[in-house]
């Protein structure tokens, strides 16, 4: 049986696993973890099974881009 390697949903959306999306992201599965606690980015958990839409990871970090001329 062969594993999916980018399970989408039944709404065409698509997902990645933790250790696809940190690899994506260019950062260590631990970093990821902590952000998924923290409740930084989405993510869905299904039984032992978590799955994260790129797309919404994306816009959920977006919120913590330094933007050009922003104050901290």
């Amino acid at each position: 049986m062969e594993k999916n390697s980018s399970p989408t949903g039944g709404n065409g959306r698509h997902y990645n696993r933790p250790e696809q999306e940190a690899k994506r992201l260019g950062i260590s599965h631990r970093q990821l973890s902590n952000w998924m606690r923290d409740r930084t980015i989405p993510f869905i958990k299904r039984g032992r099974v978590i799955l994260l839409n790129p797309a919404a990871v994306d816009e959920a970090l977006e919120r913590f881009e330094n933007k050009e001329g922003a104050r901290a």
